[in-house]
């Protein structure tokens, strides 16, 4: 029996005009077919079969337009390779093993969306008392 390593990607992506109102499983369906496709390309039918099974998008939240990519393939740098070529918009924020990990990094990147939004808006001033609070809460 062959036991699959996964390995997360965690993924920022530029919306279009219509993916404010993507879901989960629009993501999902969209990205993987498209991710499979640069497979099938690359590594041929089998290859795609592999990673059709394995890979998820495990966490989604269109509000920051980011996600967690779930991938069992053994070269990880080459699929992330492929999300730059065939998808400009995405941007690999984090690669890890675990789960945990990125979710970590994703807690720090919101963080930082957060407080370069809030402090376009709201000016500097207000901008240390946010950044204490949002400090406060790890």
């Amino acid at each position: 029996m062959v036991r699959h390593k996964y390995r997360y990607l965690y993924i920022d992506y530029s919306p279009r005009k219509n993916a404010e109102t993507m879901s989960k499983d629009e993501v999902d369906t969209r990205l993987v077919a498209k991710l499979h496709d640069v497979v099938l390309q690359r590594h041929g039918a089998r290859a795609k079969g592999l990673t059709s099974r394995f890979t998820k998008v495990v966490y989604h939240y269109p509000a920051l337009h980011v996600f967690i990519l779930r991938i069992a393939h053994a070269s990880i740098s080459e699929m992330e390779d492929s999300l730059r070529y065939r998808f400009p918009a995405c941007t690999v924020i984090h690669k890890g093993g675990t789960i945990r990990s990125c979710r970590k990094k994703a807690i720090e990147h919101h963080k930082e969306i957060v407080i370069r939004e809030f402090g376009r808006v709201n000016g500097p001033a207000v901008l240390g008392e946010q950044v204490a609070n949002l400090d406060a809460l790890d």
